[in-house]
Formats: C-alpha cells, sequence, structure tokens
C-alpha cells in the first residue's frame, strides 16, 4: 500500500499516510524521498513511528518548502525528538505536531535548542510526559519568534516549569497557550499573570491545576493580556474568593469564553461573577459543578451586561426548582442558543417556570437531562411558544413516560426539532417513540446519555 504513495513525483505537495501504521520501516522509505522537492504537507499520524523512523526523517534534506509535519501519535522519544530538532533544512516549517509521543524532558530540552525553524507558529507537545526540565527547557529557545500556538497540555512541568516559560519574552507574537494538566499550582499561575510579553494573547487554558486564590487573583490582576477572549480556569479550586478576584478584572474587554467548572465557587462566587461589568462581549459562560444554589443563579439571571451570551452551562449545581424559576425570569440573554441545566434537581414546578421563558427566541440546544420533571414537567414544556429554534432536546432520565412523550407532541412551536435524548424503554414506550416520529418525521431519538 505504501508503494503507490511512493511512486508519486516532484509535483506532490501534500502527502497524508494518516494511520496507515506503516512503523520504522516506512517512515525510513518516505525520508528516501528526494524527489519530492515540493512537499510542504507530510501527515505521518499514528503511524508506530520509532526513534528510528524519526531519525530518519530528521535526516532528510530535500524538503526545504516542507511547512507542516503532523508525527502525533507515534512512539518518538527523546533520541528521535533530537533529531528533528537537528533538522537544518526546514526553515520554512511552521506547524510541527509531536503531541501523544514519548519524548520527556530530554527530548522537549532537545527541541528547545532549535534554531531552523524561524518561521515556527504552532507546536504542540501535548502528551509527552515532559517535566520541569523540560518545560525549562524549552523556554529558553529564543528562535521560534513568530510562534502564534503552544499546546503543552498533559505535561507535569509543575511550578518551575511555569515560572520559566513565563519568562519567556522572545514569543511576543503568542496568541494560544494550553498548559492545561500540568500541575502548576499558586507558584506558577503568579508567574504567569507578571508575563509583559505577550500582548497578543488571546486563549489561554490553565483548567486541572490545582490553582487557589493566590494564583487566579494574579492572573485576574494582568494588564498585558488586553487581546484575551477565551479563558478556561475550570477545575482548580478558586472557590468564592477567587471568583470574586477574578470578577474584578476590568482588563479583558474582549472576553468571549470563560470556563469556572469545577471550582466550587457557591453562591457568592456566583454573585460576584454577575457583577463584573467589562465582559460586555461574553458569550460563553461555563459554571457547571460549582454548588451555586438558587441564590445565586438569581444573581446571573438579573444581569444585565452580558446581551451577547450565547452558551450557559450550569449543570450540576442542584439549585432545584427555585433556580430554575429564577434563571426563568431572565430577559437579558436575546441571543442565547444552548442552555445545559442537567442535574439541578429540577421538577415539574421548575420545568413549568422555564417553559414560560419568553426571551430566549434562538434557544437550539437545551439539555434538561437528569432533572425529574416528570410527566407533569413535559406536559408543562410542551406549551412553550417561544422557542422556535429549537433543534435538540435532552430528557434523558427525566423520568418520562408515554404520556408526557405525547404532551411533546402537542406542541405546535418547535418545528425545527431534529434530536431528542428520551430515557430507555422502561420509561417512554413504543406508543410515546410512535407518537414523537409522527409529529416529528425527521427527529432523531436517542435512548442513551449525552450532554
Amino acid at each position: 500500500m505504501l508503494d503507490s504513495y511512493l511512486k508519486q513525483g516532484e509535483s506532490l505537495t501534500t502527502l497524508n499516510l494518516n494511520n496507515k501504521k506503516i512503523g520504522d520501516e516506512g517512515a525510513i522509505a518516505v525520508s528516501k524521498k528526494t524527489t519530492w522537492t515540493n512537499l510542504t504537507t507530510l501527515n505521518l499520524k499514528s503511524n508506530r513511528i520509532y526513534a528510528e523512523g524519526a531519525i530518519a526523517i530528521s535526516n532528510n534534506t530535500p524538503w526545504k518548502k516542507l511547512t507542516t509535519l503532523n508525527l502525533r501519535s507515534n512512539r518518538i522519544n527523546a533520541e528521535g525528538a533530537r533529531a528533528l530538532s537537528e533538522n537544518k533544512s526546514w526553515t520554512n516549517l511552521t506547524t510541527l505536531d509531536l503531541s501523544f509521543n514519548w519524548i520527556r524532558d530530554e527530548g522537549a530540552s532537545a527541541l528547545g535548542k532549535n534554531t531552523s525553524w524561524t518561521n515556527l507558529t504552532t507546536l504542540d507537545l501535548s502528551y509527552n510526559s515532559i517535566g520541569t526540565e523540560g518545560g525549562s527547557g524549552l523556554s529558553e529557545n529564543t528562535a521560534w519568534t513568530h510562534l502564534t500556538t503552544l499546546n503543552l497540555s498533559r505535561n507535569p512541568i509543575g511550578p518551575e516549569g511555569a515560572i520559566a516559560i513565563s519568562k519567556n519574552a522572545s514569543w511576543s507574537k503568542l496568541t494560544i497557550l494550553n498548559l492545561s494538566y500540568n500541575q502548576i499550582g499558586d507558584e506558577g499561575a503568579i508567574e504567569l499573570g507578571r508575563n509583559t510579553s505577550w500582548t497578543n494573547l488571546t486563549n489561554l487554558n490553565l483548567s486541572k491545576n490545582k490553582i487557589g486564590v493566590e494564583g487566579v487573583s494574579a492572573i485576574s490582576k494582568s494588564t498585558t493580556w488586553a487581546n484575551l477572549t477565551t479563558l478556561d480556569f475550570s477545575d482548580n479550586k478558586i472557590g468564592a474568593e477567587g471568583a470574586s478576584a477574578i470578577s474584578k478584572n476590568i482588563t479583558w474587554t474582549n472576553l468571549t469564553t470563560l470556563n469556572l467548572s469545577d471550582n466550587n465557587i457557591g453562591p457568592e462566587g456566583a454573585n460576584a461573577i454577575s457583577q463584573n461589568t467589562t465582559w460586555k462581549n461574553l458569550i460563553t459562560l461555563v459554571l457547571r459543578s460549582n454548588q451555586v444554589d438558587a441564590a445565586g443563579v438569581r444573581a446571573l439571571s438579573n444581569g444585565t451586561i452580558w446581551t451577547n451570551l450565547t452558551i450557559l452551562d450550569l449543570s450540576q449545581n442542584y439549585f432545584g426548582d427555585e433556580g430554575a424559576t429564577a434563571i426563568s425570569r431572565n430577559t437579558t440573554w436575546t441571543n442565547l442558543s444552548t442552555l445545559k441545566l442537567s442535574k439541578n434537581s429540577i421538577g415539574p414546578d421548575g420545568a413549568n417556570a422555564l417553559s414560560k421563558n419568553a426571551t430566549w427566541a434562538n434557544l437550539s440546544i437545551f439539555d434538561l437531562s437528569y432533572n425529574s420533571i416528570l410527566d407533569q414537567g413535559a406536559i408543562a414544556l410542551s406549551q412553550n411558544t417561544t422557542w422556535a429554534s429549537l433543534s435538540t432536546l435532552n430528557l434523558f432520565d427525566c423520568l418520562i413516560r408515554d404520556e408526557g412523550a405525547i404532551a411533546l407532541t402537542k406542541n405546535v412551536t418547535w418545528t425545527k426539532l431534529a434530536i431528542l435524548y428520551l430515557s430507555p424503554n422502561n420509561f417512554v414506550g413504543a406508543k410515546g417513540i410512535s407518537a414523537l416520529r409522527a409529529r416529528w418525521p425527521q427527529i432523531r431519538i436517542r435512548q442513551q446519555f449525552s450532554v
């Protein structure tokens, strides 16, 4: 099978061998193609390539026009990474994907010493077991002055690695930085907050890093990242105090996406977030699993600043009917298209309140899964006349039976409904399913969990 690819001539510009399992032998054969002088894109993802194959690829000199090299999901170790870093021919390389390999600290440090890829803009080293030493080694690179995207997710670089990276002054064009799952803690976050070089940063992912109040406070006080549009701070430990600190930020006027899920911010934190007046361009807000009660939801719902909000995720907060009623009274989010309220202990009364909302005319995706709204709740939802754009409705494990399913078919507004999630047949039976298909012939009824 590889032979057919190897027969291609000098006009070849793109070669895609994704998941062909060519191994080192195949990589060596590819590397010997000296006629592909016009090659710009080489995809060798998922091919069981080890160090030997990577070394062979790195020794190729005719591919001087190469701009994109994808070696994701192979078995390249530090030796292979070192060989790649020493290549002097790929001076036009802009994108390198080495994610899901075994390069570790030694390999990362070797890459950091590269001086040839002066046009590199995108580097993905996620899932490589890179620790503190490797993070520090990468930070010493001064050649990648055009770097815009750096992905180091799922590497335990720790506080010291983050500190080293934060001090790099060469990557002034950096726009996307992913340090999720890196165990950087408060110490690392504090130093990141002090960075003054990344004035073009738009996307920052610091999820799952054991960052607390001190760390998030330092990040929120940064005045350098005025262009920030996306901040993922999920699954840390900032609490209400940290949420209050971040809410006081006045620099991120371009922020469109904020993810604070799994941070135990509670009602006090939600109230603080709701009072921010800087994030007028906010489009996506994720506060899943934060112990936000009805009072916190009420504060969010009463906010009048986020007129552009389109996606709101308040799943797993267990605020009950009172919280559902509070959010149903919102009159500001006229552009809301996705609302996720899964696992919130909402019953029939809450569903009834939500069904009466007259503001969310653009609502397209509504997730009420794992709430015991029962048939009464389904009947109430069926009377909604506002959600004319609704395309996906998730009522999985809402304890709805045939009566509720049949009631849903009475709705005359949801003409665009295409996907409906319901519980298995021990709840909604053949009679209910038949009625739903008769009402919406195009509908896909999925009887499995999905959020």
